[in-house]
């Protein structure tokens, strides 16, 4: 448009110059000097001699703005190719940051984990549902993940893998009503069956169940995993937060509060193979 607009310009300026050379040239040839046509030749051709040289000086300015505003438009240009530029290699940077430390994460683990296979997956979503407490993680049955799988961070027990696709899986955590799993109680080596329970999922909170009454469970005692299935013995769950009496009176159960933060999770750790006490003998 810019350049239609001044080729338009530059046309209607050649036309001036052609008739006020034309002009200028037959008054030059047909008129003798000093005489009237002359004089008449130079009174006409005068205001036009004017308002070419001011209309050429316009041009002219316009020509140059014009020149100088695309020299600026191709340099803006330039700098937002090259702020694209360095925008995509902070990006990289970015990334290349965050996998060093998933790296590094992941390492460390495996170091505290010597007879577990660990793989580190990203968390990138949560069921909103308020009745269930479930994430997706971006890792699946193609990084060798299977339904059953314990999901570990450096604190301890996060939950299971409850639903897999290729390039992603489901994860339910301790606090979901779904998720019941064979625990110990540490200090007092008392088996249990611990899992997540509605009314307490709010609070972040589970329950472990079948305590004998009259048992020296007491505040503060620590959970563990049993191995079963996919879930390696000896991972930490929580510590015992309350201890009461079921409905029926005839056992007792404990409200534990989990050692991992459910809620600020962001990297987790699938133990996809372990070394079994069975295979170890312990």
């Amino acid at each position: 448009m810019k350049k239609i607009f001044r080729n338009k310009i530059f046309m209607a300026a050649a036309i001036l110059v052609i008739v006020f050379v034309a002009v200028t040239v037959l008054f030059a040839v047909f008129g003798k000097e000093g005489s009237t046509v002359q004089r008449a030749a130079e009174t006409i051709v005068s205001p036009f001699q004017k308002v070419f040289t001011a209309g050429w000086s316009r041009l002219s300015h316009f020509s140059k703005a014009m020149t100088k505003y695309e020299e600026l438009e191709a340099e803006n240009e330039e700098l937002k190719a090259r702020i694209r530029e360095m925008e995509a290699l902070i990006r990289d940077a970015e990334s290349y940051r965050e996998e060093n430390q998933q790296l590094r994460a992941l390492l460390g683990m495996e170091e505290k984990n010597p007879d577990t296979e660990l793989v580190s997956a990203l968390v990138i979503a949560w069921n909103d549902a308020s009745w269930s407490s479930v994430f997706t993680i971006n890792k699946g049955s193609s990084d060798g993940i299977e339904v059953g799988d314990a999901v570990i961070v450096d604190a301890g027990l996060v939950g299971v893998v409850t639903a897999v696709s290729r390039r992603s899986a489901e994860v339910s955590t301790v606090l979901d009503t779904s998720v019941k799993l064979v625990m110990n109680i540490f200090q007092s080596d008392l088996e249990v069956v611990g899992g997540g329970e509605f009314s307490l999922m709010k609070d972040g909170m589970l329950r472990v169940s079948d305590i004998p009454m009259g048992s020296n469970v007491k505040l503060g005692d620590t959970i563990m995993t049993e191995e079963n299935g996919g879930v390696p013995g000896g991972i930490l769950v929580g510590t015992i937060s309350g201890i009461k009496t079921e409905g029926h009176g005839m056992s007792d159960y404990a409200v534990v509060t989990p050692s991992a933060d459910i809620e600020k999770l962001s990297q987790v750790f699938v133990v996809t193979d372990y070394v079994s006490t069975a295979e170890t003998g312990d």
